[in-house]
């Protein structure tokens, strides 16, 4: 037998084998360990020390998973052989069906039979549940995929209380807000911000119902700025971004690059898909963008992309 046979990989040679099987069904060819490196630091949640991960290769190499190489310029780079890619195959399908199901567990779906005035500022009512009393605009029945129920009540300033309780208790806490005059809503999974999860039919009236007469030139200026970064190979989920911005809980006094340069900013800005088709080193659109949102909001920007690899150097 040979000596693959006999191990397995260690957490960092599995996050390294799932990196290239993925990199490989794109583009087969050696990757610079420089770009795994990066790759592995912008999806995980520990440091990636560069010597560590040449080790790990080195090792690899040994057990006949890896093929390293040099590049005319020095750089190390690193292939999978035929036994690396038949063991990095089936670990690239559980950290895709992983990915799968913590995609489905932050999506939020807003379900008919809302009572929300997205029309109108939000405004605090007082509402007593179970014997406290509470200041809220909203309460949102929460059904998680897990079966689990929680009730979220929302104050006019966005920020959210979470009451846990079987499905029948928080269905009484529902019919007591209502009571109470607040906006209701049920949803399949949490929220972390107001609008998350509104439905497509109230994403489709937006503009006309906006209330902001100059919202119409905003949205203009806004989607120059997405065509500029899409010039730039740079791109995101605009429809969504869109939404985000123009959201009705946005203040009035507040401009439309405010709000872009909160969400670019915030956790948010990590479920709109950004992504780019160049390298980071090639990238030019975010020295861009900073000038409209400036370099703060850019660079917490940046550890969310998904940015395409360097193309690798070609052999003499």
């Amino acid at each position: 037998m040979s000596v693959n046979k006999f191990r397995r990989p260690s957490p960092l040679q599995r996050s390294v084998l799932i990196v290239l099987a993925a990199l490989d069904e794109k583009r087969p060819g050696p990757v610079a360990t420089r770009d795994i490196e990066r790759l592995l630091e912008q999806g995980g949640d520990m440091p990636v020390y560069g010597s560590n991960l040449r080790a790990s290769c080195r090792r690899m190499e040994a057990a006949g998973w890896l093929r390293t190489l040099r590049a005319t310029n020095l750089q190390l780079a690193v292939e999978l052989t035929e036994s690396g890619r038949a063991l990095a195959a089936p670990l690239l399908a559980v950290e895709e069906a992983a990915e799968a199901a913590r995609q489905q567990a932050a999506t939020v779906l807003v379900l008919p039979g809302s009572t929300e005035n997205r029309t109108a500022a939000p405004e605090d009512r007082p509402v007593c549940l179970d014997g406290t009393w509470y200041p809220a605009c909203r309460a949102d029945f929460v059904l998680r995929l897990d079966g689990g129920t929680c009730l979220q009540l929302w104050d006019a300033a966005g920020q959210v209380t979470r009451l846990e309780g079987a499905p029948l208790q928080v269905a009484r806490w529902l019919h007591a807000c209502h009571a109470a005059g607040l906006s209701v809503r049920t949803q399949i999974n949490e929220s972390h911000l107001p609008e998350q999860g509104i439905r497509q039919p109230e994403i489709l009236c937006q503009p006309e119902q906006a209330s902001r007469p100059d919202e119409q030139h905003e949205r203009e200026q806004m989607s120059r700025l997405l065509d500029t970064l899409a010039q730039r190979q740079f791109f995101c989920d605009r429809e969504r971004l869109t939404v985000l911005v123009f959201s009705s809980y946005r203040d009035a006094a507040e401009p439309w690059y405010e709000r872009l340069r909160w969400l670019l900013a915030s956790e948010v800005a990590g479920q709109l898909g950004f992504h780019s088709e160049v390298s980071r080193q090639e990238d030019h659109a975010l020295d861009w963008l900073a000038g409209y949102v400036g370099r703060e909001a850019v660079e917490q920007l940046a550890g969310v992309v998904t940015w395409a690899m360097s193309a690798p150097a070609e052999k003499p």
